[in-house]
């Protein structure tokens, strides 16, 4: 993979590694185990969703490039339908990015510069935000266009055509398997993408997936030491 060529890392013993994909590929599935062997994991969903609660002017940001009718008489932001009509057209989504990402690149470079040794970040946008040369690595999880839109669909709730908006309007999968240093292939069961990620960890040196994060099959493979408690101090 050539992804790595234009990244030298940070120094030290600090490993930073991301984790993308095209919606419903898996890459949030990745996470959650990586979660559950007691890895730091920064969500730039959740960072994303955590700037627009505590920063006013996004949400009036937001709310004056999508309509006022996103806020409700708490002060709240529907998330769900903001995502629809950015969606919608390449223009709303180039608005939507260009809001929100000053404040949530802030708080993701926080993030990993008091994150601890290994660190994993959970975003969607890495190429198209350019925050590549942040990491040493950057993982794709790779699926179908036929699994990832069933599984997009069976979380979000939206119909067919909207769905093939939101993969039409992100970075191609081809190009980012293109300039990615590790690939995971996730068209088939999830145990199948849990095997592959174990692997993966355990020929790279990492601290391997706990057994029982394994979803199905025999819960005693794959056993090996959980990552050491990661914080941000």
């Amino acid at each position: 993979m050539a992804g790595a060529e234009h990244r030298s890392g940070p120094p030290g013993r600090r490993r930073r590694i991301a984790l993308t994909g095209g919606i419903g590929a898996g890459k949030s599935l990745l996470a959650s185990w990586l979660r559950q062997a007691g890895c730091l994991v920064l969500d730039a969903d959740e960072l994303g969703r955590r700037a627009v609660e505590e920063e006013p002017a996004l949400r009036e940001g937001l709310a004056a490039a999508f309509g006022r009718d996103l806020i409700d008489q708490a002060g709240r932001l529907d998330r769900r339908e903001l995502g629809r009509r950015a969606f919608a057209t390449p223009d709303a989504l180039e608005r939507l990015n260009a809001l929100v990402f000053p404040y949530l690149e802030r708080r993701l470079r926080e993030g990993l510069q008091h994150a601890a040794d290994l660190v994993f970040v959970d975003a969607a946008l890495i190429y198209e935000w350019g925050i590549d040369p942040l990491f040493d690595e950057i993982w794709v999880v790779r699926a179908s266009d036929e699994a990832r839109l069933a599984r997009a669909a069976a979380r979000l709730g939206e119909g067919a055509a909207a769905l093939r908006r939101r993969l039409e309007r992100q970075l191609p999968q081809e190009e980012k398997v293109r300039r990615a240093d590790r690939v995971l292939d996730n068209d088939t069961a999830p145990e199948d993408l849990w095997v592959r990620a174990d692997r993966l960890l355990e020929q790279l040196g990492l601290p391997r997936l706990p057994p029982a994060s394994r979803p199905g099959g025999n819960k005693d493979q794959g056993k090996g030491p959980a990552c050491p408690t990661s914080h941000a101090s």
